[in-house]
């Protein structure tokens, strides 16, 4: 609309041809042609206009390179061709990685894998570029399997928190951490393309993992708590295994503690939370004692020793010049 000055010489409004909205084009224009469908039946009295055409809104912006102008507008979603009577795909979210685990309908896993995600040192728009890129592997592979994800329905402070007690090169990811909008575009992409994306409780979700899966399918602890997440949605049994003394640390080693006794008065997960207590307690001191171990590592050992030559179990004499040189 120009102002009353320039109405004369250039006509009341402005038009401004070829214009063309990057996401979305085709959804915005059938919106106009329906806004303006809707307004001549509505001038001819027709009582059908009520059916027809959907709510936009315009929001202009004017930045360092000019005016821009966006348009916000209804769209119709494709149905969902995910079922998870199939199976699912539970993904765990990591600072450096997504780790993938997806199951059949009983709970049993049947694929795994990481996919990279790098954010430490890169920019905004790279971030969201790789963030991106992520999305679209695991939403692809949800469209071929036509199975549902399952996210941690997780507080990005908790998530904080829960990598402060990683090591250090963790932490310093933590700036860079894009947890909202690793959601953000899973769920926007899913919905685009009819994959259902479905959130659970995080409880204990790497502790399950650890401690009942990750020994039994030789998976990574990352990988083991995706699998219980994708079980969890399942509602299938997150009971404490019997008989099982020695938990991954999650750097090849394992922790012997003695798994509390069935209550069946009480949740299940309060015999998580004390198992909780009690592991955190263990896994700090015997990461503390292996940092202070003077003892040389078992590999340094072994090497050492091929050194020398052996026949059979007795080492073969060696001369006293080749000893000395």
């Amino acid at each position: 609309r120009l102002p009353d000055a320039l109405s004369e010489p250039f006509g009341k409004y402005l038009h401004i041809p070829n214009i063309r909205f990057t996401y979305g084009h085709n959804a915005i224009i059938g919106t106009i042609k329906d806004c303006n469908l809707r307004q001549q039946l509505s001038h001819l009295k027709d009582p059908s206009y009520k059916n027809h055409g959907r709510a936009i809104t315009f929001r202009l912006k004017k930045d360092t390179k000019g005016w821009r102008i966006f348009a916000t507008t209804d769209i119709e979603l494709p149905p969902s061709i995910t079922h998870k009577e199939r199976g699912v795909i539970g993904i765990d979210i990591n600072a450096d990685h997504l780790s993938l685990v997806e199951t059949d309908r009983f709970g049993n896993p049947i694929h795994a894998e990481n996919i990279p995600l790098h954010l430490h040192n890169t920019s905004k728009d790279q971030s969201r570029a790789l963030i991106g890129n992520a999305a679209r592997q695991v939403i692809a592979h949800s469209e071929k399997t036509q199975k549902p994800l399952v996210l941690e329905n997780l507080d990005f402070k908790k998530k904080k928190t829960e990598l402060r007690e990683k090591k250090t090169s963790y932490s310093r990811m933590l700036s860079s951490f894009a947890y909202a909008s690793i959601i953000t575009h899973l769920k926007s992409r899913g919905q685009a393309k009819g994959v259902e994306v479905h959130s659970v409780n995080p409880a204990f979700t790497s502790l399950i993992g650890r401690i009942k899966f990750a020994e039994r399918y030789g998976m990574t602890i990352h990988r083991a708590a995706a699998l219980c997440i994708g079980r969890r949605f399942l509602r299938l049994s997150e009971r404490l295994p019997q008989n099982q003394r020695d938990i991954p640390d999650g750097k090849g080693g394992h922790v012997t503690l003695d798994l509390p006794v069935r209550n069946r008065s009480r949740h299940v997960w309060h015999q998580w939370g004390q198992l909780n207590k009690k592991f955190l307690v263990a896994l700090t001191a015997h990461f503390r004692a292996v940092k202070t171990d003077p003892r040389p590592p078992l590999k340094t050992v072994l090497e050492t020793a091929l050194l020398s030559d052996f026949a059979g179990e007795i080492p073969a004499r060696e001369s006293l010049t080749r000893l000395l040189c």
